[in-house]
């Protein structure tokens, strides 16, 4: 290794050549010390990633063969997502969400000059690319938390960074402190006059979003590297809400350099009465996921809900609010647990076998869609309603936060569409509604603490 090592620094000495993208922490001679990881869970990235730039110091042999220690080299991450981070490999399920933390830490990471993702498409034994192994789109969501944000954003050479979850479970009213920094990686604002503008935006158990409050900081910094710019203290809503930091980095005259966010889940009183999932008399092939938070219904199958309505006020009607989609039966689905495991080594085949086998398999968001129209009885009445897909990315923010596992997936980051049912006064005959959900494929019902808003089953007074 070190033979080739100095053999192609002598043909060419301005180029950067690094012996080895290294797996298996054994750099021999080498320009720049790289390492590769895959990990899921932000606890498990972010140690993963400050362990390594802690350890590699020059004279270190963190990272290196025996005999052999750190010269003075930048590091470098030369490999890194979750995708083998997972028991039997992620296989073909959201990536966003895990991104945007990752992307996050590294800029958290003065010593770190950079990373390379795993990979710019999908290919046959990996699905971790920004596209499909067609190069159709993968929908990443980041522009629903804040509008005009994109991959772009997470890849500025000026990025604004927090050090926090990227979810965090908090009461009504509290008022929270975000830490923030600036990793620049160019002079191009040094010495100018720069602003953070942090701004508190929530949906609500309806599934309406509301602008709730605002911080601006001013800022000044004239170096490379991570520098702490303080904190922005935002109060949250007093009641049960999906917040959102919006974080812009700004020139003084307004322009947006660099977009982020971090998420709340919002916990208050809930208003009406929320229907427990698991009190359902389900018929056909149903499933419970996450924990009893989501409930699927595949090929048909139906779930019945006997709502009772005491204590509410009935006089102008009620409405019947709920997060559905459209659920795709995968192979996994078709099988029993005991069954629903890959055979040893098959999950390296990728596009060659059916990904739905996969136990961690939710195809994450993109061009293809999964639709399927919903059935709703209400007692006497029955009405249609078309779920416009099966999705899941950044924006299942409650299925990512309340995810059991950081090694196994669970309908990771799934979330769905706001059903809203009005019923006026005279259509309820007494203290109770029959309630029965179908659909003509399948479709998945989303608790508290599933999917994409705060709210389970729920039943309110007009």
């Amino acid at each position: 290794v070190r033979k080739n090592y100095r053999f192609v620094k002598d043909m060419d000495p301005t180029r950067i050549v690094e012996d080895n993208s290294v797996c298996n922490y054994d750099h021999v001679e080498t320009d720049i010390n790289t390492w590769h990881f895959y990990a899921n869970g932000y606890e498990v990235v972010k140690k993963v990633i400050s362990d390594f730039t802690e350890a590699n110091v020059i004279g270190s042999s963190a990272n290196y063969t025996v005999g052999n220690v750190m010269e003075d080299v930048p590091l470098m991450n030369s490999e890194c997502g979750n995708v083998w981070g997972i028991d039997g490999s992620a296989g073909d399920s959201d990536m966003s969400w895990h991104y945007h933390y990752m992307i996050n830490q590294f800029r958290l990471e003065e010593k770190l000059c950079g990373f390379v993702f795993t990979e710019f498409h999908d290919v046959v034994n990996e699905f971790n690319g920004y596209y499909r192994i067609d190069n159709t789109e993968k929908m990443f969501g980041f522009e629903e938390y804040v509008p005009g944000m994109s991959m772009v954003d997470l890849h500025t050479q000026d990025f604004l960074a927090y050090d926090a979850v990227p979810m965090r479970t908090v009461k009504g009213g509290e008022t929270v402190k975000i830490p923030l920094y600036i990793s620049s990686f160019t002079d191009k604002y040094h010495d100018k006059d720069m602003k953070i503008r942090a701004e508190l935006w929530y949906t609500d158990d309806s599934g309406t979003c509301h602008f709730f409050d605002v911080k601006e900081i001013g800022i000044k910094y004239n170096r490379y590297g991570l520098i702490d710019t303080g904190e922005a203290e935002l109060r949250m809503p007093q009641e049960e809400a999906v917040a959102v930091a919006r974080l812009y980095l700004e020139t003084a005259d307004g322009e947006t350099v660099m977009r982020n966010f971090t998420t709340f889940d919002v916990r208050d009183e809930i208003e009406g009465i929320e229907i427990p999932l698991d009190s359902a008399d389900v018929e056909g092939h149903g499933k419970f996921c996450q924990e009893g938070a989501k409930l699927n219904l595949f090929n048909g199958a139906s779930a019945k809900f006997d709502i009772p309505l005491e204590g509410l006020d009935l006089s102008n009607g009620v409405e019947i609010l709920f997060e559905a989609s459209a659920r795709e039966t995968f192979t996994r689905d078709r099988i029993g647990d005991d069954e629903n495991e890959l055979k040893v080594g098959s999950y390296m085949l990728g596009y060659r076998v059916d990904p739905g086998e996969n136990p961690n398999c939710f195809f994450m968001t993109d061009e293809k869609l999964y639709p399927s129209t919903m059935t709703v009885k209400i007692n006497e009445k029955s009405m249609k309603v078309l779920l416009p897909d099966s999705p899941a990315d950044s924006r299942g923010c409650l299925s990512w936060h309340y995810q059991a596992q950081d090694r196994r997936l669970d309908d990771a980051g799934t979330y769905g569409y706001m059903v809203s049912i009005v019923l006026d006064g005279e259509d309820i005959k007494s203290n109770k509604l029959s309630l029965e959900i179908s659909s003509d494929r399948g479709i998945s019902l989303f608790g508290r603490n599933s999917g994409r808003y705060p709210t389970g089953l729920r039943v309110a007074g007009r």
